[in-house]
């Protein structure tokens, strides 16, 4: 856990949770295994984190966000209220989430929107 960072209440975490420096963690927020956070998010009330997920620094996740495994969020991305991140997809850094993302999709931008797909020989398991 780092320095000044703050943690809400019913908060679960998983197996090797690494959270940064100056977070804000919310209430019933739920953290797979092998989960990092980095220095500076705020990850609002009611949120999930699947195994083996990265949060870059100064990332945002609003109320209610599903992340499910093996998902990337670059440093500064923003997700909106209720949005689902499929397994092995990523969100570049800067990035404001509007829509769901399906399993193996890389978005970006502002709004965000599909930019590729993952294919199997990048995925590690």
């Amino acid at each position: 856990m780092g320095e000044s960072t703050i943690i809400g209440n019913n908060v679960t975490y998983g197996q090797d949770v690494s959270i940064g420096e100056f977070c804000i963690i919310g209430d019933n927020v739920v953290f797979g295994d092998f989960v990092t956070i980095g220095n500076y998010c705020e990850i609002r009330n009611d949120c999930r984190i699947g195994d083996f997920s990265t949060l870059g620094s100064g990332c945002i996740l609003r109320s209610g966000v599903k992340i499910n495994d093996r998902v990337h969020i670059g440093m500064n991305a923003s997700i909106h209220p209720l949005i689902t991140m499929e397994t092995n997809s990523v969100l570049t850094p800067m990035s404001i989430l509007l829509d769901d993302v399906e399993a193996h999709e890389v978005w970006q931008g502002i709004p965000a929107r599909e930019v590729r797909l993952i294919n199997a020989s990048e995925i590690i398991v």
